[in-house]
């Protein structure tokens, strides 16, 4: 936990490293899917515990050509048949966790978890 913990701060101040010529080039610090995920579960994982991994496998988008948005895949529904031939439904309860964070800057703008 405290090496995630390391990992996420030493990612997120790298950005305070450059010099503000380098700031206004673009950078993608998070440059990827797979590194955008991992960015998102050392930010999820202190706030909502092992609860997210419930949202596994995690999904990512591209919001306004600079915000990565990731999150958790929706809990499924079940449709058996019991006994005595009746249709029943079974439906997994909670949410799924959410965070949009720049690539460029590793700025979190937004972090939730649904209900």
């Amino acid at each position: 936990m405290m090496k995630r913990l390391l990992c996420l701060f030493s990612i997120v101040f790298l950005g305070l490293f450059y010099s503000n010529e380098c700031l206004s080039q673009r950078y993608d610090l998070i440059p990827n899917e797979n590194i955008a995920i991992k960015f998102a579960i050392l930010v999820w994982e202190p706030l909502y515990g092992d609860i997210i991994f419930d949202s596994e496998p995690f999904n990512t988008s591209v919001v306004s050509d600079s915000i990565w948005h990731v999150f958790g895949t929706p809990p499924t529904c079940e449709i058996s048949t019991n006994t005595e031939g009746d249709t029943v439904i079974t439906m997994q309860l909670g949410g799924i966790p959410h965070i949009y964070v720049n690539r460029n800057t590793c700025e979190v703008i937004d972090v939730y978890h649904t209900k």
